[in-house]
């Protein structure tokens, strides 16, 4: 069964130009402290007149004018939730929010079968709950580093699903596996 959050999400990006990032970027600028950044050059993701790939912090695919990464170590003053809309760049590889001030749980939404995530980096982080099921639907997702964050739960069944994954890094996580 898929999540009624991906089926919205996935609705939500059929709708839009594939090249669109004004809507998941402005999500996460509201929802990971956007105001509180210290580098102003964040705030072109509020200014729906850039492109894409012309945005602070963002590099694209050449072929494709598609987000595929996000540098989001490089923003000072990160801090928040990671928004379900982020689920809608699904051009997106990474996700590194290791050694940041970020919170909360990862959003179902955030992927999905389309998705191309290969690496989800949330070490050092104060992000809680269970690695999501969703998380190895795609068949890219080669690695996770969550050591030391707040994850807790079993790792879900669906990680059969993942045969790419060639490395997953749990040590210090909060009962997770238990």
């Amino acid at each position: 069964l898929v999540p009624s959050s991906m089926l919205a999400l996935a609705m939500l990006a059929g709708s839009q130009p594939a090249a669109s990032c004004d809507r998941p970027l402005r999500a996460c600028y509201d929802a990971m402290g956007g105001q509180s950044w210290k580098n102003a050059a964040g705030r072109s993701w509020l200014d729906a007149n850039i492109p894409c790939c012309e945005k602070a912090f963002v590099t694209c695919h050449k072929e494709k004018e598609e987000i595929r990464t996000i540098a989001w170590r490089s923003i000072a003053g990160l801090m928040g939730t990671i928004p379900p809309q982020l689920g809608l760049l699904t051009s997106l590889e990474e996700i590194n929010v290791e050694r940041t001030d970020l919170s909360g749980t990862l959003p179902d939404a955030l992927f999905s079968a389309s998705s191309e995530i290969e690496k989800l980096r949330i070490k050092r982080t104060s992000i809680t709950g269970t690695l999501p099921p969703s998380l190895f639907l795609s068949g890219t997702l080669e690695k996770v580093s969550a050591k030391k964050s707040g994850l807790s739960g079993t790792i879900p069944p669906t990680i059969g699903m993942a045969t790419k994954l060639e490395e997953i890094d749990l040590e210090e996580s909060y009962n997770c596996g238990k």
